[in-house]
């Protein structure tokens, strides 16, 4: 019998098979499926396993990656922490050091408060010897008003006399000046419309002298005189600028004094500046020998 007529024999005839099944298949081999199933329940167990392997790995790459994280934040903060130490070390160096300072302070405080106590009680002392003399002075003030009431009495007596003095020197510088303006008028050839003589200028103060006078030509003019014990070189420039001044002028003509006008100053003594000063400004010179300086057309308005 070949191998068809037998695969053919073992097709139709199930009892063969059972006895063919039964020689050829061993224990091993009839368990296979049930072992086969075994193992793919078993796969499936591990795959599942091993999914959830991979998903707790990935959780735990995650998680690591937070703990990472978290370390860093530690580790910044521990920096951080130790940064703050150093400064709070730093600070607590510059209290201990300001606090020595404060003791330092406190102690030489304390020697000037010593010091001001000390002060104070001589200033005590010495406000009660400032005290006494000023009492002492008090009453040597009451004397010396005493003295200066008397003075002041004295002082009075002597301005009156002096006053009279000064009226008695102007009155002589005047009288002098009259002798001397009517001495110029007769060496120019003048003709005096009557005697020099001074002038209220109506609240405008006033002039010392002033006459009417006539060239030898006929040619009238006023002739204005200042006069002076002592001429200085600012009297002659204040003097100057009066006799130019319009308002001062106007009040010549108020006081019927008429243009045009020629002006002099005199002096018992004259000063080298004044005579100086008249020279520029144009303004005649007379002194107790006579026309020290001849006005110029400057002088006469």
């Amino acid at each position: 019998m070949d191998a068809a007529d037998l695969l053919a024999k073992l097709r139709s005839d199930a009892g063969l098979r059972e006895a063919a099944r039964a020689v050829l298949l061993t224990d091993e081999l009839v368990r296979l499926p049930e072992t086969v199933a075994r193992l793919v329940e078993g796969q499936a167990k591990l795959e599942e396993i091993v999914a959830r392997l991979v998903e707790g790995q990935a959780k735990l790459f995650e998680g690591q990656a937070k703990l990472e994280e978290i370390v860093a934040r530690l580790v910044e903060g521990q920096a951080k922490l130790f940064e703050g130490h150093a400064k709070l070390e730093e600070t607590v160096a510059r209290l201990v050091e300001g606090q020595a300072k404060l003791f330092e302070g406190q102690a030489k405080l304390e020697e000037t408060v010593a010091r001001l106590v000390e002060g104070q009680a001589k200033l005590f002392e010495g406000q009660a010897k400032l005290e006494a003399a000023v009492e002492r002075l008090d009453d040597g003030q009451q004397r010396l008003e005493v003295r200066v009431g008397r003075l002041e009495d004295g002082l009075a007596a002597l301005r009156k006399e002096v006053g009279g003095l000064s009226n008695t020197i102007g009155g002589t510088a005047e009288e002098d000046a009259i002798d001397v303006l009517c001495y110029m008028a007769r060496q120019r050839g003048y003709e005096l419309d009557g005697e020099p003589t001074a002038v209220d200028l109506d609240g405008d103060g006033e002039l010392d002298l002033w006459v009417r006078a006539r060239d030898s030509e006929g040619k009238q003019m006023s002739l204005l005189v200042e006069a002076k014990v002592r001429l200085r070189a600012r009297e002659v420039r204040t003097w100057a600028a009066q006799v130019a001044d319009p308002e001062f002028q106007a009040s010549l003509e108020r006081a019927g004094i008429a243009g045009p006008y020629v002006a002099y100053a005199f002096g018992i003594r004259i000063y080298a500046e004044a005579r100086e000063t008249a020279r520029a400004v144009g303004m005649g010179l007379l002194s107790v020998r006579g026309e020290d300086l001849a006005p110029t057309d400057v002088a006469v308005a």
